[in-house]
């Protein structure tokens, strides 16, 4: 630390001084001496017939020369030059002292001086140590940093056996632990105001539990592995027991990892990944780059795997993935995430979850509340690489409700070329601004919907579910498709796609198409240009359209059958058209 450094340098000074001290008395107590017609003695300049040699002085003096073997003035220098060296220590600095005084008396004078000074600027040097002192907490030891279990109660301590120590269980007293951004001298992780996390940790608190905040515009936690590749991807697992992150104008957790990162238990709030935690003179460690995804989490290289884990109302402002963003593969299991936000125009998509090149598997839990400024309210997965591996989308016993885009798909956005599986999931209440797609929206690849709920969503077109291009092959079965709403056609369903289309004891019902133009409709079900759809063993009933089509409406070159099915009691309003039966 540095004020120990301090002190090893003042003591070197203190040493240094007596010397001086003893030498400039001793030489102040001898008169100068000249030599008629001779030049005048120079220090350390041998004279003829020279007497002994004064202790401590380099210039030979002859015998009997004023001063010389004088035991009196002798001891009065050294009680002087002690009392000058005592007062020095007091005052903290090694300063020049007694030099330049004039012979017997005078020097006696100049060192009273010296030491009147000295002892005036002692309160400054002694505050100075004490604000510096402050600055710093109080050291904890080497345990810190050693076994596999250690404690701590302040940030400073925190950061440091993170970033320092080889412990894999950190144990929080309850409390607040706003990380902290120092000058690097004075602490030696504080500095950096995050945790820089290199291994797998288990954080548990107990009681009320712990908070950990973090500095503005930086993230709580930045997570490698050293000497990891793409070709040797590595795993860190973090595991959080009555511990949370909440924010304060930063990001949460930033992995730099190829591998997977795995959170346990995590609870992280109100955390925001912005352009400062990037860009205005942050020290980011090496390997991550400036992408500013994910405002709880983001794995930038690699993948995400959660498991009972709270992200709430976090949010990135210029990004993808409101609480999570993943390079690679997303999987949750029994998490919630409600009430986070993608900003930032066309990139903003995922209102809670955004992946780019993996899978996405959420198994168990809810996402409410989310918003996205591009597409997917909730959840959006991309793959835009040709040639590369089919990934997909996988959703089982999730509750996805109250989400909005202003692009397409309030609720799930599947932009993959490997299908979307929605099995057991209630999807309702999502909306969409002028987007397609309320609660689902497929754009491509194969899709199955079963076992569950898709009610009350709203988009453009497609209220329900809404499916354009590619030549997937859309399932749905055993599902409720229940009053949502379209602006133009498709309320519940808009089949758009070249693949084929099958509803299985499905039941369509209450849901609204509102567009009255020419080839607007389908209140129920909306088939389009070129596509196919097969509905059996299943109810088309009470839907409205205010164009073609109450319950069902089949554009041109679409083909449509109905077998085993029952369909009555829808409305159509438009040019000449009829129930939809």
């Amino acid at each position: 630390m540095r004020i120990r450094e301090k002190k090893n340098v003042r003591q070197k000074a203190v040493s240094a001084l007596f010397v001086l001290l003893a030498l400039a008395l001793t030489l102040a107590s001898v008169p100068t001496i000249s030599m008629a017609g001779e030049a005048s003695v120079l220090a350390g300049e041998e004279l003829p017939d020279a007497g002994a040699p004064l202790a401590g002085s380099k210039a030979i003096l002859p015998a009997g020369s004023p001063g010389a073997g004088l035991p009196a003035a002798n001891a009065a220098a050294e009680a002087e030059a002690a009392e000058a060296a005592t007062a020095a220590e007091a005052g903290g600095e090694a300063a020049e002292a007694a030099t330049g005084a004039e012979a017997g008396g005078e020097a006696a004078k100049a060192t009273k001086a010296t030491k009147a000074a000295k002892a005036a600027k002692a309160p400054d040097a002694a505050a100075e140590v004490e604000t510096f002192a402050a600055a710093v907490p109080e050291e904890k030891g080497i345990d810190l940093l050693a076994g596999a279990s250690v404690a701590v109660d302040n940030a400073y301590d925190l950061m440091n056996a993170v970033a320092n120590g080889a412990a894999t269980e950190i144990r929080l007293a309850p409390g607040e632990y706003q990380l902290v951004k120092q000058p690097q001298t004075v602490f030696l992780y504080a500095d950096r105001g995050y945790l820089e996390v290199k291994r797998s940790i288990s954080f548990v608190s107990d009681g009320d539990g712990a908070t950990i905040k973090n500095v503005a515009g930086r993230r709580h936690m930045y997570v490698y592995a050293e000497n990891e590749s793409p070709g040797n991807p590595a795993a860190i697992n973090l595991s959080f027991n009555n511990v949370s992150l909440v924010g304060n104008e930063g990001g949460g957790i930033q992995s730099g990892l190829y591998g997977t990162l795995a959170l346990d238990g995590a609870v992280i709030t109100g955390c925001t990944a912005n352009d400062d935690g990037w860009t205005v003179g942050i020290d980011i460690p090496k390997g991550f780059p400036g992408i500013l995804n994910g405002g709880a989490v983001c794995a930038a290289s690699g993948s995400v795997a959660l498991d009972r884990c709270a992200l709430t109302d976090n949010t990135t402002r210029y990004g993808a993935g409101g609480a999570v963003y993943a390079n690679r593969s997303v999987t949750a299991a029994n998490c919630a995430m409600n009430g986070n936000r993608a900003l930032g125009d066309s990139i903003a998509t995922g209102g809670a979850v955004s992946a780019m090149h993996g899978d996405i598997a959420y198994i168990g839990g809810e996402m409410k509340g989310n918003y996205a400024e591009m597409q997917g309210g909730a959840l959006s997965h991309t793959y835009n690489v040709e040639g590369a591996v089919q990934r997909s989308v996988t959703l089982k016993n999730v509750a996805i409700s109250g989400n909005t885009a202003v692009g397409p798909c309030g609720g799930v956005a599947a932009l993959t070329n490997n299908g979307l599986t929605v099995e057991n999931c209630t999807i309702e209440e999502n909306k969409t601004n002028g987007g397609s797609g309320g609660g689902v929206y497929i754009l491509a690849g194969d899709a199955s919907i079963l076992d569950s709920k898709i009610s009350g969503n709203s988009a453009m077109m497609g209220g329900g579910i809404c499916v354009v291009n590619g030549n997937g092959n859309i399932a749905v079965s055993n599902t409720l498709v229940d009053g949502n709403t379209a602006d133009s056609y498709g309320g519940g369903l808009y089949f758009g796609n070249a693949g084929a289309n099958t509803l299985t004891k499905t039941a369509v019902s209450g849901n609204t198409a509102n567009g009255n133009g020419t080839y607007d409709g389908g209140g129920g079900l909306y088939v389009g240009y070129g596509a196919t759809a097969s509905v059996s063993d299943s109810t088309v009933s009470g839907n409205t359209a205010s164009g073609n089509g109450g319950g069902l409406y089949a554009h041109q070159s679409a083909t449509a059958t109905v077998s085993g099915s029952a369909v009555s009691g829808n409305t159509a309003n438009g040019n000449g058209a009829t129930d939809g039966g």
